[in-house]
Parts: C-alpha cells; sequence; structure tokens
C-alpha cells in the first residue's frame, strides 16, 4: 500500500511555487529596460526633453504674470469706481447746500431781528431750537459754520467788508460777522463777510502823528 502512494506522490505533477519568483524577475527586468531606455537617450533628445520643460515653466511664469496684472487692473479700477462715486456724491451735496445757504440766510436774519421784540421769547426759542437741528443735520454732512468773531482776519476764509476802530478789539482782528461762512469737509464753501477792527481810534491818531513826523 506504501508504495502505491509513493508511486502516486512521484506521478502527481509538481506544484507552481517558482511563479512569483519568476514575476518578480520579469518586473526587474523591466524596471531596467526603463533605466535602459532613458540611459539611452541622445543628447540631442536630452536637449530636446530639457527645452520642452524650460518652455513649461516659461509658459507658466507668463500665464501668471497676466493673472498678477489682470489682479491689479481689477483693483485699480475698484477703487477709480469708488473715487468717482465720492466725488460724484460731493459734488451732488455741494450742489444742494450751495442752493440752501440763501434760505438758511434768511432763517438766521429773521432770528436776530426777533431777539428783543416783546412777547416773541417763545417764537425766538423754538426757531432757534429749529436752527439748531438743522445746523446738527449739516454738520453731521461735513457742512461747518465759519463765525470768526474776534478771530485774526484770513483773507482765505474771510471777506472783509469794512474796516472800523474799536477800543475793545486789537487791529487787525475780526469786529463782526455780517454773514457766517461755511467750510464743506475742509473745503471753503462760502468766505464769512466781516468788518475788520483798525484797533483803538488812540493808537491810530499816534501812529499818525508818528508817520507824519518821520
Amino acid at each position: 500500500m506504501e508504495s502505491e502512494v509513493n508511486k502516486e506522490a512521484e506521478n502527481k505533477p509538481a506544484e507552481n511555487v517558482d511563479e512569483p519568483v519568476e514575476s518578480a524577475v520579469v518586473e526587474e527586468a523591466a524596471k531596467d529596460s526603463d533605466v535602459s531606455e532613458i540611459a539611452d537617450k541622445t543628447p540631442t533628445e536630452t536637449e530636446e526633453l530639457k527645452g520642452r520643460l524650460e518652455a513649461a515653466y516659461g509658459k507658466q511664469a507668463e500665464l501668471q504674470n497676466k493673472y498678477l496684472r489682470k489682479a491689479a487692473d481689477l483693483d485699480n479700477m475698484r477703487k477709480r469706481l469708488a473715487r468717482d462715486r465720492e466725488e460724484i456724491t460731493a459734488t451732488a451735496i455741494t450742489g444742494l447746500l450751495e442752493d440752501l445757504l440763501p434760505s438758511i440766510d434768511a432763517f438766521r436774519l429773521g432770528l436776530d431781528a426777533a431777539h428783543g421784540k416783546e412777547g416773541a421769547d417763545e417764537i425766538v426759542k423754538g426757531f432757534a431750537m429749529a436752527l439748531d437741528q438743522m445746523n446738527e443735520i449739516l454738520l453731521r454732512r461735513g457742512l461747518e459754520t465759519v463765525d470768526p468773531v474776534g478771530e485774526v482776519f484770513d483773507p482765505a476764509l474771510h471777506e472783509a467788508l469794512s474796516q472800523e476802530h474799536s477800543e475793545e478789539v486789537g487791529e487787525g482782528k475780526i469786529l463782526r460777522v455780517m454773514r457766517v461762512g461755511y467750510r464743506l469737509n475742509e473745503r471753503l464753501l462760502r468766505p464769512a463777510a466781516v468788518i475788520v477792527s483798525t484797533g483803538s481810534v488812540v493808537a491810530a491818531s499816534a501812529d499818525e502823528k508818528q508817520a507824519a513826523n518821520e
């Protein structure tokens, strides 16, 4: 019986135990073949590949530069549009305020004329509150009142209507404001109309005598 089993084992075909080894040998041979193909490239082919690689890098740099330029142009356009919008808004507000100034002047003159009138105290108080509210609204829009009583005369901000002697106000300073001025966002919208003091009469006479003696 044992001899028959041994015979069957001898006659049974051997298992393919060498297949993994053969597969690894084939893969290694393929790798060696690829490396040999790269190594076998001629100098001309190598230079061609190098040139194509450099061209690809150059194209990438060119596209990046174009993108940066377009982004900068877009940013400049946004800034320009914002600046134009601000200028249009400022121009519209300026025109509206210039049209309102005569009405505001009339309001102020009427209020000044009502001061001291008998029985007009409540009316003056109400109109004064309305004028204060109006000034607050205009101030929020950037409009400032130029009311320079007692300040040194500045031809860039003030318009001199005349000159008068004064014992209280020094020479060259503003004695009275006949019409207030307005400034819109640091830009002069209308100068203040003022009376400028020439100083004391006594001091002026002394200066005249001294000038005559010289």
